[in-house]
């Protein structure tokens, strides 16, 4: 308890004329104490460690009230100990000169304890101020780390610096044309009414500081630009309700760093934003690159044959064979229907990428689905034998039909084309944890390592393709239309040999239709 009395509030700031009040009080009261506690000691001890019951008196009153307490207790803890303890006894007349030495030495060793128990409690309380100002920008900062968009920096700021300082605040940041409007959050939005906007913009243009001063009067507002390395992000405008808070050095300091992290923050931001630009842009340039390379090799070659096939058809069909002359047509046929095939492609993948599709949800049971896509591969079905292994407690899905049919057109195409003649194709599902799962496998060479995720890219071509023609877009097309039911797809190599291409559709209105379809019956 005694050391919380003396030494527990050595890093409070109080008001000073109540330091002073309270610390003169004390420094009489103390040496009193002392003195009763050196006359006890008197018969054991001789003087000069009843001098050291004086000096710790002062080190305790210099270490909790200051120094001009100190001084008044130093000076009580000499005539005090002449008065009762230096012969004569009871007055303050000195007769040995040795006694007035070390009256001199007392006063001044309790003089230079207190003057360092001062500049101790000073740097306390410096390093109070510091500990606080850190931790203040450590929580603004650990909350900022986090933040994507400039809304949630302006909410923080706003929070943070009207906490730390009492004060009402507005940010301010510039618009496309390079003019400060107030930041549209609702928070901020009620900050600081009737704000000079034409000031904001200045000091915006000029990046300087418009206030504190030491003439502050209350309503007065403190103009602060945010100042990033490369910019100035924008202006935190402050009302205070005490402004003398706001004029010491140590406030103004920590004001200007709650404003460097906030500009930080933007401008980390804006680069980031900036840099995902740019990414779409060279996304675009790619995608644009390899559009071009694929109109050139899949749309080009198939036009040769097919402006070759007619012209020798427009000027030689009539010295053709019967024979000859289909075969011409055949290929004319088959071409123009692998061009119409990319460039259905292309279509495809440009219309889901665009976010626009919408949906034309139906409940339709899975084996209908797979079904009316074998309908289409009948020819190639002699070479390529499906098996279907679908549990029997399959729900109905509420699915685009169409979509889902090209997704099944794409793998079984796929297999069909890559793998050895004679070889099955199987297609399996099952349903488990919210979602129905398929998978199409093969017994082809399988997907070469490392690029079971590429595959799905756009135009991408696994490296054991071949001559194989295709265009690299019917997984991407694949993986755009389960993105867009909310699914997930994947393929990987089986350890029997061959690839097996899974894709996962959400259940959760398959599960209510199902439910349905259960009462419908039941009535």
């Amino acid at each position: 308890m005694l050391i919380h009395f003396f030494f527990g509030k050595l890093y409070e700031e109080k008001s000073p004329l109540f330091n002073l009040r309270e610390g003169y009080t004390w420094a009489v009261v103390t040496m009193v104490i002392c003195t009763l506690i050196t006359w006890l000691m008197l018969t054991f001890f001789d003087q000069a460690s009843l001098i050291l019951v004086y000096l710790l008196g002062v080190v305790v009153i210099a270490a909790r009230y200051g120094k001009r307490p100190a001084i008044l207790s130093s000076i009580l803890s000499v005539l005090l100990f002449d008065f009762f303890f230096v012969p004569p006894r009871y007055s303050l007349e000195v007769t040995n000169p040795q006694d007035l030495i070390t009256f001199v030495v007392m006063l001044v060793v309790a003089l230079l304890i207190s003057t360092i128990m001062e500049k101790i409690h000073q740097q306390a309380i410096i390093a109070g101020h510091r500990e606080r100002r850190i931790k203040s920008i450590y929580a603004m900062n650990s909350e900022l780390i986090a933040i994507n968009s400039e809304d949630n920096v302006v909410r923080i700021a706003i929070k943070h610096i009207s906490e730390t300082f009492d004060a009402k605040v507005g940010v301010f940041l510039p618009d496309e044309t390079g003019h400060v409007v107030l930041a549209s959050v609702e928070e901020n939005s009620r900050s600081i009414p009737n704000c000079d906007l034409g000031a904001v913009q200045r000091i915006f243009d000029q990046g300087q500081v418009a206030g504190p001063s030491k003439e502050m009067r209350t309503g007065e507002l403190i103009y602060i630009p945010l100042k990033a390395p490369s910019r100035i992000a924008g202006v935190v405008v402050l009302l205070p309700h005490n402004p003398p808070r706001i004029v010491h050095s140590e406030k103004q300091q920590l004001l200007e760093n709650f404003c460097s992290q906030i500009a930080l923050a933007l401008e980390r931001i804006w680069i980031a934003r900036d840099a995902l630009a740019v990414q779409k842009k060279m996304e675009t340039e790619q995608l644009r690159n390899s559009l071009l390379s694929a109109i050139s090799h899949d749309l080009r070659t198939p036009l040769a044959a097919i402006v070759g096939a007619s012209s020798i058809l427009v000027k030689n069909g009539d010295k053709l064979g019967s024979i000859d002359r289909q075969e011409l047509e055949e290929t004319i046929y088959e071409e123009s229907l692998r061009m119409s095939g990319v460039a259905n492609n292309l279509l495809d993948i440009a219309r889901l990428q665009s976010g626009k599709v919408v949906l034309n949800r139906q409940s339709k049971p899975l084996k209908e689905i797979i079904d009316d896509v074998l309908c289409g591969y009948t020819s190639q079905m002699v070479d390529h034998p499906v098996s279907l292994n679908l549990a029997s407690d399959l729900p109905t899905i509420e699915v685009d039909g169409v979509l889902i049919e090209r997704i099944f057109a794409n793998l079984i195409g796929n297999a069909v084309k890559y793998t050895p003649q004679g070889t099955p194709i199987e297609i399996s599902a099952t349903s488990g944890s919210g979602e129905l799962i398929v998978t199409v496998s093969d017994h082809g060479p399988g997907i070469p390592d490392g690029e079971e995720k590429r595959i799905f890219e756009k135009f991408y071509r696994a490296s054991n393709a071949g001559n194989q023609e295709g265009d690299g877009l019917g997984l991407t097309i694949s993986h755009a239309i389960v993105d867009a039911h909310g699914g997930r797809i994947w393929a990987e190599n089986l350890l029997s040999g061959g690839a097996a291409f899974h894709f996962a559709i959400p259940l959760a209105n398959a599960t209510l239709s199902r439910t349905e379809a259960t009462k419908s019956e039941i009535n």
